[in-house]
């Protein structure tokens, strides 16, 4: 999509076209731009780190008591309000293991030791709460059930409701586009199996007699 935008772009600035050569194998590797810079610059062969971001702690999943929350703290000052106002554990500050991004890098499974063995005591809604009121970034994992309840989605129209033929009322999931001219719609369910044979044939002078005589054979539905 953004190289179609940017050689629209080039079009309209210049009136030249251009061929677009683009790889799907190939656009997957720009993502591992952490990766990249570590191999690179020092020959680093990447390992498995689950749900840990590469290089900042901590910025991952964290068990609470009824469930895991993603925590996402990427600087020092995150970090900082994180322990104070969050955790209420200024002295996790202090612990060498801990001073800095790095540090909590290197001892990033001792770090998620000890803030699930402090935050398993609270249910996820505790956590997230003064996380929001402390600016520090985190929301839950839902499951797909929650998700489909979740009060944004609601909102913002990402559930929606349509008659189906057979089975009645039916939910479907709604489009992430909102186009304030041309709004997204959905006009009907997916077809029933043969329900547009006729339709389809006609177009292509089939007259009704085949179709019948196709039908008899169990060519088409």
């Amino acid at each position: 999509m953004y190289s179609i935008l940017a050689a629209y772009i080039h079009k309209t600035n210049s009136g030249e076209g251009q061929h677009i050569d683009i790889a799907i194998t190939e656009c997957g590797l720009p993502w591992f731009a952490w990766e990249a810079a570590a191999y690179f610059g020092e020959g680093t062969l990447p390992e498995p780190t689950g749900w840990r971001h590469r290089v900042s702690a901590p910025y991952q999943a964290v068990k609470a008591r009824d469930g895991y929350i993603m925590l996402g703290c990427a600087n020092q000052r995150t970090w900082e309000r994180f322990c104070q106002d969050v955790l209420a554990r200024p002295d996790l500050m202090a612990e060498p293991r801990f001073l800095t991004n790095f540090d909590r890098g290197q001892h990033v499974e001792e770090l998620e030791a000890v803030l699930e063995a402090i935050m398993v005591a609270q249910d996820m809604n505790h956590w997230l709460e003064l996380c929001d009121k402390a600016g520090v970034p985190a929301g839950p994992i839902n499951n797909f059930a929650q998700a489909m309840q979740d009060e944004h989605y609601l909102a913002r129209g990402m559930v929606q409701e349509m008659d189906h033929p057979v089975i009645g009322k039916m939910k479907t999931i709604g489009f992430p586009s909102k186009f304030s001219l041309t709004p997204s719609q959905i006009r009907s369910p997916a077809p029933l199996f043969g329900q547009h044979t006729d339709e389809v044939l006609n177009t292509l002078g089939v007259s009704s007699e085949q179709r019948e005589t196709l039908r008899a054979e169990g060519c088409i539905k």
